[in-house]
């Protein structure tokens, strides 16, 4: 299987080995990228995020239901919502991760192993609700479809 990373610099580039996975991650650590995906397939990564505090690493397997993201067993998922970027809360730090930890669960990832470290999984609630999926597609048809519609309606009144 060849995996692909993307960062905010380039994406889609073919992985030859986790050595430069793990070098990549450094060079995140140091403020070069925004951010890492490492890609098993279409709509399969694991990526992770450089904060002032730590990383946080996030996976999805499929649909945006699929998307998670890592968490030490300390964290209270009731406590604080997972995006919360506020370093002083106790129960955030434990959904941030050193750079040593996040270079462990990419290379499980990698590897197709357990992770090393006691992790959990939680859901993002990245997935979208029906109501949602209604009105984005209300959205397109008249940001699309609308266009198009009056484009041919025209071009046929002009050219018959």
């Amino acid at each position: 299987m060849t995996f692909r990373l993307s960062t905010d610099q380039f994406s889609d580039r073919p992985v030859v080995s986790f050595d430069e996975v793990s070098a990549l991650l450094k060079e995140l650590d140091a403020r070069k990228y925004e951010f890492l995906i490492l890609i098993r397939e279409e709509q399969h990564y694991i990526q992770t995020l450089r904060h002032d505090f730590g990383f946080d690493v996030e996976r999805r397997s499929g649909d945006a239901e699929s998307h998670a993201f890592a968490a030490k067993p300390e964290f209270d998922p009731e406590a604080s919502a997972p995006d919360a970027t506020v370093a002083t809360d106790e129960n955030v730090r434990h959904a941030v991760f050193a750079r040593e930890e996040v270079e462990a669960i990419l290379r499980s990832y990698y590897l197709g192993t357990h992770s090393p470290l006691e992790i959990r999984w939680h859901s993002s609630g990245m997935g979208e609700m029906p109501e949602s999926k209604l009105f984005y597609a209300v959205v397109t048809l008249l940001i699309f479809g609308v266009p198009i519609a009056l484009g041919i309606g025209i071009g046929y009144w002009l050219f018959g």
